[in-house]
């Protein structure tokens, strides 16, 4: 059995039902494809591969037939068979079986079975899911590995993977250690920015700073406090495995008290931008490149099937890179939780005291501006068209109207802001980009582009 990890058993016994070895074996194993401890792997240990491996594909026959698995697939199990018997397995053939091995799980009825684990069990296979969704953040490591497949299919199995270690989350009702953070630094008794859903803290970490985020769902909370933690915890899960240039990271939890635990990200010292692009010295071309990024990492959340339900220039920030200006979202999926009903988490208040009705699509809103549907990667693309307005503008959409119920009101009748001057900042907003806002911003959700199909005008459209 190799070494560095807590072994899952694979010998289940008592009244729980069985769980296919072959498949709750793979976390036993999963640490070879990231790590550089392959020639300590025996020859039994390689043969055990190749048998669990075997095992799920012939699985998968008997239900989709010999289609089950690509024609490269096969011709890596035959040629992992043939260095088996040789004696001569290039280390990399192993990591690429491990990874059909997985893929062979997530592709059949099999992750159902993964739900079953519990306490230890299920901690280790979270662990194993985890450490591979971090080596896929090395994207020419995982491109020279998985080169027989597409990028669509490195991205459906990174999304799958996600989902799987979401869900043994939410069955097991535990984490993947790997999601916590021991304390960063000392926590300042006031934070940076308030207000919305949640308070700002910066924090020193050794020779940088780091942003710590506290729910306000979790002040004062005295219903179900546990219950809050764990759906915390379980959306903290989906936001970690986010990796993109255009997108803040988070690093982890931290757990500074008992029921208020933190979203620790890095801190980006030029702020929103929202404050900056109010500036007259950001020229037009600045704001093109701010609103190239947005959109570029909007379209990322989307293809990890992340929505990001709270986009306007509040949750946009500048950061100074190659010498240049770039913005980077952050504080995606927090809106969802804080506006689903159903939530722990709900704040009832938040639109009405957080401004967000002036970016929101009418579908996500009544005429009193409360959260009608959940946000979606439609509305999502209509609030594009509002952070556009306001990155021109360097003000929010609707300025002129006061009151946030008027502003919801007008929005779901059909009423748009007007085009506007740039007496505000000096930047004429070009009418190719007030077209495209208007498409944006399109009554009728199914007839608003994808954020990918904007990106692709977007670029035609601007200059930077």
């Amino acid at each position: 059995m190799p070494d560095g990890s807590t072994p899952v058993d694979t010998t289940r016994s008592g009244s729980e039902p069985p769980i296919d070895q072959s498949i709750i074996a793979w976390a036993n194993y999963a640490h070879h494809i990231h790590k550089d401890d392959l020639e300590a792997l025996s020859q039994s240990d390689k043969e055990e591969i190749n048998t669990h491996v075997a095992n799920l594909v012939a699985s998968l026959k008997r239900v989709a037939g010999d289609n089950a698995i690509t024609e490269a697939d096969q011709s890596l199990l035959d040629q992992y068979r043939e260095g088996l018997q040789s004696d001569h397995l290039p280390l990399d053939f192993v990591r690429s079986l491990v990874i059909l091995w997985l893929r062979c799980i997530l592709e059949s009825d099999a992750p159902d079975r993964v739900l079953a684990l519990r306490g230890e069990e299920a901690r280790t296979y979270m662990t194993a899911l985890q450490e591979f969704l971090d080596w896929m953040r090395n994207e020419p490591k995982v491109r020279e590995l998985l080169h027989r497949s597409s990028a669509q299919e490195i991205r459906d199995l990174r999304r799958r993977t996600i989902r799987l270690l979401s869900n043994l989350s939410r069955a097991s009702q535990d984490f993947p250690p790997e999601l916590f953070l021991p304390a960063p630094g000392k926590l300042p008794r006031d934070p940076v920015e308030g207000g919305g859903y949640a308070d700002v803290y910066k924090v020193l970490s050794g020779d940088k700073y780091v942003c710590c985020k506290l729910m306000r769902a979790f002040h004062n909370a005295v219903q179900n406090p546990e219950a809050r933690r764990l759906e915390f915890f379980q959306e903290a899960i989906v936001w970690r495995q986010v990796s993109h240039p255009c997108v803040v990271p988070l690093l982890g939890v931290w757990q500074a008290y008992k029921d208020k635990p933190l979203l620790v990200s890095p801190f980006l010292e030029l702020g929103s931008a929202n404050k900056y692009v109010g500036k007259r010295t950001v020229r037009a071309k600045v704001v093109n490149t701010l609103l190239l990024d947005s959109l570029d990492g909007l379209v990322y959340l989307h293809s990890i099937g992340v929505v990001h339900g709270d986009l306007s220039g509040k949750n946009v920030l500048v950061e100074e890179r190659d010498g240049k200006k770039h913005a980077r979202l952050c504080d995606f999926g927090l809106s969802g939780i804080v506006t689903n009903p159903t939530s722990l988490m709900h704040n009832a208040n938040h639109q009405a005291h957080g401004g967000t009705v002036r970016w929101q699509a009418p579908e996500t809103q009544d005429a009193m501006g409360n959260a009608a549907q959940l946000p979606s990667m439609k509305s999502d693309v209509y609030s594009f068209g509002s952070l556009a307005l306001e990155f021109y503008t360097g003000t929010a959409p609707w300025g002129e109207e006061n009151d946030e119920a008027q502003v919801g009101l007008k929005v779901v009748q059909g009423l748009r802001p007007e085009y506007p001057d740039d007496r505000v900042c000096g930047r004429l907003l070009p009418m190719s980009l007030w077209s495209l806002i208007g498409d944006c911003w399109k009554q009728d959700p199914l007839e608003r582009p994808d954020a990918a199909t904007v990106l692709d005008r977007l670029r035609a459209l601007v200059s930077v």
